[in-house]
């Protein structure tokens, strides 16, 4: 995931070079109305997609707990499908998002257990 973007930003700033042009990643470059103009990320997993998998999951009832207005899950979707998180402005590192996503939705972490890396010595 994040991959392609990386690959379209480094396209967008070599095409910018050539025409002379300096192109931004910032989320809201100038003042004005920017509804949108985040990073919104779409997640599913295998079991969210099977029927009555965001129910199962409990996955509406957390995000919502968590901050309403920063997760949805598209009426189209019904019971199963995606959720989206809105958290990541325009600018993010989406292999930070895709790290924080796997820690809460698939790890089931809340943040409160302690970081064990590789390398630590006890």
């Amino acid at each position: 995931m994040g991959d392609l973007l990386w690959v379209a930003r480094f396209i967008l700033h070599r095409v910018c070079e050539d025409f002379g042009v300096i192109a931004t990643c910032d989320p809201k470059p100038i003042p004005g109305n920017w509804d949108g103009a985040d990073g919104h990320t779409d997640f599913s997993t295998k079991a969210m997609r099977e029927e009555n998998g965001l129910k199962y999951r409990g996955v509406h009832r957390e995000a919502e707990q968590a901050a309403p207005s920063q997760h949805r899950i598209p009426r189209a979707v019904g019971q199963k499908g995606y959720f989206e998180d809105r958290h990541p402005s325009a600018n993010c590192d989406l292999f930070a998002v895709t790290e924080a996503l796997s820690h809460t939705c698939l790890l089931n972490e809340t943040g409160d257990e302690p970081v064990q890396y590789k390398n630590e010595v006890d």
